[in-house]
């Protein structure tokens, strides 16, 4: 049997069997519009017994575990939870700054708003540890991400980028910085790949060695990253040959871009892959497509009113 990825960049070895989608005004409708929808993956339609939201409130980030799901919010407990069993709702305990990025690994719960990152035991909801970058001037939190060994966080704040150890929980010193806001993270546990408003738009890391790549890859935003076993999908706002929103690049050759896929008709805010498809976000709608056809759209999920997406995220239950 194929064991199941720990942490939040999984492989495409998995199988789904809900899209969660994070956001605000998703159901177009007031009062108490719903800010977290999930669909059903084998026919595509809206399972309506979540609901979630009010007119204040927003729904940011997502992530999960073999027995839950965690959405990071701005509401007074932060962090949402919902069990898999029996799609229950419950939250961990209130920290000082909004969850607008959220994270899970075997033992911890971590949450990011300003220029910290907030640590829960998982088990309890015990408050652990805060952590906060050097060069921590400027704003908010936007990207994070963690993998067996560290916890990466990327934003507006001073350095835009930086990596904490999960041993000691202690700040790596010498990891990259950038000129403009990190948007999206992910890790396969070799190499750290890092989206953003910065000069080039992504980048890719050695994880071992916390250098930088040379790549030849320049897009004006990336918004949003997802891997698999052989592929990186970028998401955002494109210029150049890259228009499409999307770009799929081979992890043998980080400077080449497979394919451009087309089916956004906006800026790309959200992206997932899993099993066999591939889920990308727009402002108010998701587009699916094969992985293995992407010139081709499986389904398109229109969202009414005016809804603002956050994050999208594949989910097995």
């Amino acid at each position: 049997m194929l064991a199941r990825r720990r942490f939040h960049n999984r492989t495409s070895l998995e199988s789904a069997d809900k899209l969660f989608v994070a956001g605000r005004y998703l159901n177009g409708t007031t009062p108490n519009r719903t800010h977290l929808l999930r669909y059903n993956i084998s026919d595509w339609s809206l399972d309506t017994s979540i609901q979630y939201g009010s007119e204040a409130n927003y729904a940011y980030s997502i992530a999960d575990d073999s027995s839950k799901v965690y959405v990071g919010t701005n509401v007074t407990d932060f962090v949402r939870t919902i069990l898999k069993s029996d799609f229950s709702q419950g939250s961990i305990a209130a920290n000082t700054n909004f969850g607008y990025r959220v994270a899970v690994d075997d033992n911890y719960i971590y949450t990011a708003y300003s220029s910290y990152v907030y640590v829960y035991n998982k088990s309890t909801g015990a408050f652990v540890t805060s952590l906060i970058a050097a060069d921590y001037s400027l704003g908010s939190s936007y990207s994070l991400c963690v993998d067996d060994s560290y916890v990466y966080v990327g934003g507006a704040f001073g350095q835009r980028f930086t990596v904490f150890r999960k041993s000691d929980w202690a700040e790596i010193t010498g990891t990259p910085t950038f000129n403009n806001r990190v948007n999206a993270i992910a890790s396969d546990g070799t190499y750290v790949y890092i989206g953003g408003q910065f000069t080039g738009g992504f980048k890719v890391m050695n994880r071992s060695t916390m250098t930088l790549l040379t790549t030849s890859i320049s897009i004006a935003t990336v918004n949003g990253i997802a891997i698999d076993n052989d592929r990186v999908y970028l998401t955002g706002s494109f210029t150049g040959t890259n228009r499409s929103r999307v770009a799929v690049l081979s992890k043998s050759d980080f400077n080449t871009v497979i394919t451009n896929v087309t089916g956004l008709s906006t800026t790309g805010v959200g992206i997932d892959v899993c099993d066999r498809y591939l889920y990308l976000a727009t402002a108010g709608s998701i587009v699916v497509k094969d992985k293995n056809s992407l010139h081709e759209n499986v389904t398109t999920i229109t969202l009414s009113g005016s809804p603002e997406i956050n994050f999208i995220k594949a989910v097995s239950v």
